[in-house]
């Protein structure tokens, strides 16, 4: 019996093994099969997309402060509309509502910061010797900015003034460092989840990032600095992580 049994594991054995052997050669041809196609579709295009670049660049510059205010705007606007529903929430004072002026600083946040994101890549694509209007974009950049970090320290001000407990100067570098010492044990097991959570999704994102730069450097002669940039970027998230993670481990061990 026991015989037949071993020879039974064994076949299934066998036969998983040939199943993942053939996923794994389906796998690997149709990715071949994608790549080509992918470089002969680029190959094809090369031209045309080189030109459609350029345009697309040509009529960005003309316009790039009519898209740094355009998005200003909406994000602001955004930002503004949120915060003013949390106050609505916060004064009415039930946790019902308590709740729910949570979900609006988040959101109100989340549309400052997207907006500052924004901004950096809006002006870093008008910086160039073809905008005609160089020196609005600058005033532009600028001025929002201020008007963000301004909407930000509001937003801070008053979660920390619904919640007493949050601590820290918005203007001070030790802000981070006081903000989530005075967060609850559920609070910071939720920042360490989202924290893991996007070092998992940028270390699946930089190789990607580095292929981009690469195909860039081939077909557009972007040169190597984009390659050298997603590669220090990637170095540096990999080593702080694995630096803190030895550090705290140590800590662990000596506790």
């Amino acid at each position: 019996m026991n015989a037949k049994k071993d020879s039974g594991r064994k076949k299934t054995q066998k036969s998983g093994m040939g199943r993942s052997a053939l996923r794994l050669l389906v796998s690997l041809a149709a990715g071949g099969a994608a790549g080509f196609g992918i470089s002969w579709a680029v190959s094809s295009a090369r031209g045309g997309m080189r030109e459609t670049a350029e345009n697309l660049s040509l009529a960005f510059q003309e316009n790039a402060w009519i898209f740094q205010t355009a998005f200003f705007l909406v994000l602001t606007a955004a930002s503004l509309i949120f915060l003013r529903k949390a106050v609505a929430s916060l004064k009415k004072g039930t946790d019902e509502e308590l709740d729910r002026a949570g979900e609006y600083q988040n959101t109100a946040m989340m549309a400052n910061i997207a907006d500052m994101i924004l901004q950096f890549l809006l002006f870093g694509l008008a910086a160039d010797g073809s905008n005609p209007r160089m020196l609005l974009s600058v005033a532009l950049f600028l001025g929002f900015c201020i008007v963000i970090l301004f909407l930000e320290a509001t937003l801070v001000r008053q979660i920390q003034k619904a919640n007493p407990m949050k601590r820290g100067d918005i203007g001070s570098l030790r802000f981070n460092r006081d903000w989530l010492e005075s967060c609850d044990e559920a609070e910071r097991l939720g920042i360490y989840k989202a924290s893991w959570k996007s070092f998992q999704v940028m270390n699946s994102l930089c190789p990607v990032m580095e292929a981009v730069a690469l195909l860039g450097k081939i077909m557009f002669d972007t040169g190597n600095f984009p390659i050298i940039l997603v590669t220090f970027l990637w170095a540096v998230q990999t080593g702080v992580y694995c630096f803190y993670s030895a550090q705290y481990d140590r800590r662990g061990a000596g506790e």
